[in-house]
């Protein structure tokens, strides 16, 4: 089966609001967008927080077995503020097994997966300003491939490909 599982997240970040500072405390509770980005399928990923959270930095996914392509289990996210933890197992597994029917197009040997999912905030893994919180992330993993033709389909190494995972979230703080 093919493993290019992976949750490395897209934030594409746009700017022209104020100056570099960091970004302001968040309130008790919300919404809040989640965008993560990579370009290969890592470990290591940006991620970019709007809305009731606003914060940036980096996202590691962890797997079950320590490896780079094992089951994806959870994802640290390391912002400017603090940090906290999700769990993105179930939705790896559902990416998982999408990619048993890639690629979608056979003759350029590319194609798009996607999963979707619930996210939730493991208890007790805030940190900073994210010390006490909870709530959710309703997240969408799109991987956008494309693989070496002459060896098109299960096991073939990628050309180039983006991970995006974006959705919303509400978050509890304290």
């Amino acid at each position: 089966m093919r493993r290019t599982a992976v949750f490395a997240i897209v934030a594409l970040m746009s700017s022209g609001c104020g100056s570099a500072s960091a970004p302001a405390a968040a309130p008790d509770h919300g919404n809040v967008n989640f965008t993560d980005y990579s370009d290969n399928d890592g470990t290591k990923a940006k991620i970019v927080l709007t809305g009731a959270v606003g914060d940036y930095g980096d996202a590691l996914s962890l797997t079950s077995n320590g490896d780079a392509h094992g089951r994806r289990t959870d994802i640290d996210l390391n912002l400017t503020q603090g940090k906290f933890r999700i769990n993105i197992a179930d939705i790896d597994k559902k990416l998982v097994d999408a990619f048993t029917h890639f690629p979608s197009n056979t003759t350029t040997c590319s194609g798009l997966v996607t999963a979707t999912g619930t996210a939730p905030i493991e208890a007790g893994s805030g940190t900073g300003a994210y010390q006490g919180i909870s709530g959710h992330f309703d997240l969408t993993v799109n991987v956008n491939e494309v693989d070496v033709k002459d060896h098109c389909g299960p096991g073939a190494k990628f050309l180039s490909q983006t991970v995006v995972i974006t959705g919303p979230g509400t978050v509890t703080l304290g």
